[in-house]
């Protein structure tokens, strides 16, 4: 997450903790084995798809030994409703934000 703070001023993003589930048993803790689960964080962004590439390539090229898994998807609309402040995740603006 300190790479992607750093990677570009205007990139707005929103992350949170997230339980991760059907991991193989052998890469788990023992306390993960007996929860059935592990603790992941989930970041999710929304841009364009050309940035969403771009942020892949420079991910794997920086961490290319860490097991990162991610997806990309269409959003179908977004926006803000009512008066953007200073602590609205996305209160940067720009097209796609």
């Amino acid at each position: 997450m300190d790479w992607l703070l750093s990677y570009h001023q205007d990139v707005v993003f929103s992350s949170q903790p997230i339980d991760c589930h059907g991991m193989d048993p052998d890469s788990l803790n023992l306390a993960e084995q007996v929860t059935g689960r592990q603790g992941k964080l989930l970041i999710q962004i929304q841009t364009s798809v050309s940035e969403a590439h771009q942020i892949c390539r420079e991910l794997a090229s920086r961490f290319a030994r860490a097991p990162l898994r991610y997806w990309i998807q269409p959003v179908l609309e977004a926006g803000m409703l009512g008066e953007p402040d200073a602590a609205s995740c996305g209160s940067k603006g720009g097209p796609g934000r």
